[in-house]
């Protein structure tokens, strides 16, 4: 019994699959967004498009990046799902910051930080049970 809350406990510590998952999530992201970039310039497609795509794009890939890092972990998809929403969105702020774009901080941010890690959760449910 000791030994098997031990391992749980060492798998609670152990995050690099949110980071994996998190890593899964951005690369889902660049190729979505470059196959939409390509759309736009290639067709009449109104700009007005981009960011919806962004934000389903975003939540795409959080929910599958969330799926891969729960299912790796085994138990508490919610959490570990929820972790790499909110890395994913942390991830995102740092590179508006390094390459210069200003992210105040305002219910805007706050929103999309719970809607990183509520598509977090759902993706990591999801990886679990299916």
């Amino acid at each position: 019994m000791k030994t098997e809350n031990g391992r749980k406990l060492l798998q609670l510590l152990d995050f690099k699959y949110v980071c994996k998952g998190t890593f899964l999530a951005l690369v889902i992201s660049l190729i979505v967004c470059t196959l939409v970039a390509a759309v736009l310039y290639l067709t009449p497609l109104s700009e007005k498009v981009v960011p919806y795509a962004i934000y389903i794009t975003s939540i795409f890939s959080i929910i599958i990046g969330a799926a891969y890092a729960a299912r790796r972990m085994q138990f508490k998809g919610w959490l570990y799902g929820g972790l790499t929403g909110l890395a994913y969105i942390a991830v995102l702020l740092v590179l508006l910051k390094v390459f210069g774009i200003d992210a105040d901080v305002s219910l805007q941010l706050f929103s999309k930080l719970f809607l990183g890690f509520v598509s977090g959760a759902m993706g990591g449910i999801l990886g679990l049970n299916l």
